[in-house]
């Protein structure tokens, strides 16, 4: 769970936690406001005891307040708690259902910790429906649907999301894969396996996949040209390396210019 997709959304909760806490009038909210902040800070210092400690306070001086409840499912989420987060965080949807990141959330806890597939979908459906313009909501969605065979509705997911950010490398490079492993159409994979690379040139692991991917196929030219493009960037990294072997392998064989 501790992934930069994970890292990204709950940065973007802390919004959600201050603005809907921001409401609250009176000597409670100003201390509940104060146990809030404190618990970020013990969190961002390596505390989640007292962390959990004061988003707990938190919600007990601002019951309508639905910040501290978030802060406290996120909590939940990084201390590696995924029943107990998505459950805090249906809690925070029960008073306010239209909350697009607890959704979000919800689906990447469902789908990564847990394996639960037909959960993460439901909730990045209603995160992709509440704010129609995130192209990670959609991104995480097409992924789902990929992984449960629904590639027809994976790809419109996907090309959904370059709609919205036509620079998105992930997005090329996922259609390129369900072309090409699942539709049998490798030409048309080719050609969005070529956009992700010229969108994400320096990425060692993106130029070994797309290399190898020529290399199934026997165009052993562009495989080598990948290849030798992911040794280029870091021979050292564990993708260099396996690129390394696979050039030593294509070039021994007959017919292939070194």
């Amino acid at each position: 769970m501790r992934n930069c997709c994970l890292t990204l959304m709950l940065g973007l909760s802390l919004a959600v936690v201050f603005t809907s806490s921001c409401g609250e009038r009176g000597d409670d909210a100003a201390a509940g406001m104060a146990h809030l902040e404190r618990g970020m800070e013990a969190q961002k210092a390596g505390e989640p005891d007292q962390a959990m400690r004061d988003y707990l306070a938190a919600a007990e001086l601002m019951p309508d307040s639905v910040g501290p409840i978030i802060a406290l499912a996120d909590l939940y989420a990084v201390e590696g708690q995924p029943e107990l987060a998505i459950e805090t965080y249906r809690e925070a949807l029960a008073m306010d259902p239209d909350l697009d990141q607890a959704h979000f959330m919800i689906g990447l806890i469902s789908k990564g910790a847990l394996g639960d597939l037909a959960t993460s979908l439901a909730a990045f459906s209603k995160a992709a429906e509440i704010d129609s313009t995130n192209a990670v909501y959609h991104y995480q969605l097409g992924d789902a649907l990929q992984r449960l065979g629904r590639f027809n509705e994976a790809l419109e997911r996907f090309k959904r999301v370059l709609e919205i950010e036509p620079s998105h490398g992930g997005a090329c490079y996922a259609i390129a894969v369900i072309y090409e492993s699942y539709k049998g159409m490798p030409d048309e994979a080719f050609a969005w396996y070529e956009k992700a690379v010229s969108i994400d040139p320096d990425i060692p692991n993106l130029r070994e996949l797309v290399g190898m991917a020529y290399a199934r196929h026997d165009r052993l030219e562009d495989a080598l040209r990948h290849l030798r493009e992911c040794v280029r960037i870091d021979p050292e990294s564990a993708a260099g390396k396996r690129a390394a072997e696979a050039i030593t392998q294509i070039e021994s064989m007959e017919g292939v210019t070194p």
